[in-house]
């Protein structure tokens, strides 16, 4: 199979029009949005690549680490043929206050070989699956639940 000269960078939308990547881009300052475009950038023209930009979590999700000096940027995408889907975008802090858990929770959730996450947390997570029932989609873009687009739909009940 002949190499991908560009992964076509889309973000993804919710069926109720949220754009969780776009929007989190928002929200950040204008030289970290600088930062995080310029790695997905290199990420689209370098794909395939690893670590210690890009990192495999779990089913078909990735993620690009971008440095922002006092924190860490995570945006996480899947990619299909020649598109990298956007999928959802945090710093460890912010997303670790949204699930009411500790960054060193967070980063047990996030890496698929490690096992000792605890029950508690799990719960929360998969909080917005329930809350979201008629759009788990809808409801994983405003709660910012980043384990329950690791998941299977099927996997939290």
């Amino acid at each position: 199979m002949p190499p991908i000269s560009r992964l076509e960078a889309v973000f993804f939308r919710t069926t109720g029009g949220i754009e969780p990547v776009r929007d989190w881009l928002k929200r950040l300052s204008k030289d970290e949005r600088k930062a995080v475009g310029e790695d997905i950038a290199y990420v689209q023209f370098k794909w395939p690549i690893g670590k210690p930009r890009v990192d495999h979590l779990r089913s078909a999700v990735w993620e690009v680490r971008t440095n922002l000096g006092t924190r860490i940027a995570r945006t996480l995408f899947a990619v299909d043929g020649a598109q990298m889907m956007l999928l959802h975008g945090f710093t460890e802090p912010e997303m670790a206050k949204k699930m009411g858990t500790s960054r060193s929770q967070l980063d047990r959730i996030l890496d698929p070989e490690n096992v000792s996450v605890q029950l508690g947390t799990l719960i929360k997570s998969s909080a917005c699956r329930r809350e979201g029932a008629g759009d788990p989609d809808q409801a994983t873009a405003q709660k910012g639940c980043v384990l329950a687009l690791l998941l299977p739909r099927n996997h939290l009940r």
